[in-house]
């Protein structure tokens, strides 16, 4: 990089921005700013970045990349806080969805969620266990109104398991579009019977 003295500076990336030394801060062409701790005009330590798009990024820069930990906030309002590599949520943090005030709290890889993790809906639901690719593999769901379900997913709808509603049933067995489907157990809870067999769209077949 190549510093020049009226305050413009040119990376060998052709990327320009101005550094006022006064208040360590970078203005990018493009619109973005940066305040913060830099080596040599490199941004690294700690700093504050904010982009023309609507997206603020505070926290960790190592060797002018957004890698550590630090928080953003995105031009619609979600946010995340936690550990970063290379611009991307890589590791362990929160995201919260300004929408729907949902929350998920647990591991990211490149921007998704990807392994254990702790999805809280703003109705009281909530899913614990893993990820895979951003949507359920594996776990358990919890209801607000009682209802549960443990087992596994496929494209984010109930693929194997038991769900147990807060009544006391439960069935053990298949789903399909989160519905009963194909072979199972359901024992009623009340009177105890109990009926293995076919199941097709949540119904029994006889």
């Amino acid at each position: 990089d190549v510093y020049y003295p009226k305050g413009l500076l040119e990376t060998d990336k052709d990327v320009k921005a101005r550094f006022f030394r006064e208040t360590n801060t970078l203005s990018y062409e493009n619109g973005d700013v940066y305040t913060g701790d830099t080596i040599n005009l490199i941004r690294h330590g700690k700093g504050k970045l904010t982009c023309a798009d609507g997206m603020v990024y505070e926290g960790d820069f190592v060797n002018d990349s957004i890698t550590g930990t630090g928080k953003f906030l995105y031009a619609n309002g979600d946010t995340y806080e936690g550990d970063v590599a290379n611009s991307k949520r890589q590791g362990i943090g929160l995201y919260t969805w300004k929408e729907s005030n949902d929350r998920y709290y647990g591991n990211f890889s490149h921007d998704v969620r990807a392994g254990k993790g702790f999805y809280t809906y703003a109705n009281g639901d909530v899913f614990d266990g893993t990820y895979e690719n951003g949507i359920k593999k594996e776990g358990v769901m919890t209801w607000a109104n009682g209802d549960t379900f443990w087992g596994t997913y496929e494209n984010d709808c109930r693929l194997k398991g038991t769900m147990t509603w807060a009544n006391g049933d439960t069935y053990t067995g298949n789903f399909q579009n989160n519905l009963m489907h194909g072979q199972g157990i359901y024992v009623w809870a009340e009177t105890g019977e109990r009926y293995s067999g076919t199941f097709v769209n949540g119904a029994i077949v006889k």
